[in-house]
């Protein structure tokens, strides 16, 4: 079975309203679809790659091209974690969680969209802290991913980031 081989396929993340997980190809279509309707005002230019100026079906294909890719490419030296975001059972976007040297450098990158109508709500800084907050969760028991992916402190006065908090009441992320 592939999450025997591949554990974070079996990755999920939930806060009070969001699910993050590693979408399956029926659900990356539906969150590439989500991409097709768009995920910012036409007068904005927020990426590098003007990935979201192709047309609606090539937004989509390049969603899915680019989440096979990346993992396909994993390893441990350059990797890309992408999860799909969930609202009421529905995909609405995409975080990612980038490594590169990780080992050494003990550095992430993120990167997020959401679609248009969901923006606002708060719902982006709930999934990119919910994505992050594995990472600062020392428990292996309240962390299952904790060792995989946890840095190093590299300043011992640096303090640790405060649990996240969400809208909604919410105050945690749990992860299984």
């Amino acid at each position: 079975m592939l999450i025997d081989n591949w554990s974070f396929v079996g990755l999920h993340l939930t806060t009070d309203r969001l699910e993050l997980r590693v979408p399956t190809d029926d659900e990356l279509t539906e969150v590439a679809v989500v991409a097709a309707g768009g995920i910012h005002e036409l007068d904005e230019k927020p990426y590098l790659m003007p990935w979201t100026d192709l047309p609606p079906p090539e937004r989509i294909v390049h969603v899915m091209k680019q989440h096979w890719s990346r993992r396909g490419d994993w390893s441990a030296d350059a990797w890309a974690l992408e999860l799909a975001v969930f609202h009421e059972q529905r995909p609405i976007g995409m975080v990612a969680l980038r490594g590169r040297d990780f080992p050494i450098l003990r550095e992430v990158k993120t990167e997020s969209w959401l679609g248009l109508e969901h923006h606002g709500k708060g719902l982006g800084t709930e999934a990119r802290t919910a994505l992050l907050h594995p990472l600062y969760t020392d428990s292996p028991r309240d962390n299952p991913v904790a060792g995989k992916l946890r840095p190093a402190r590299q300043n011992p006065c640096t303090p640790e980031p405060p649990p996240p908090t969400f809208g909604g009441g919410g105050s945690g992320v749990s992860a299984s």
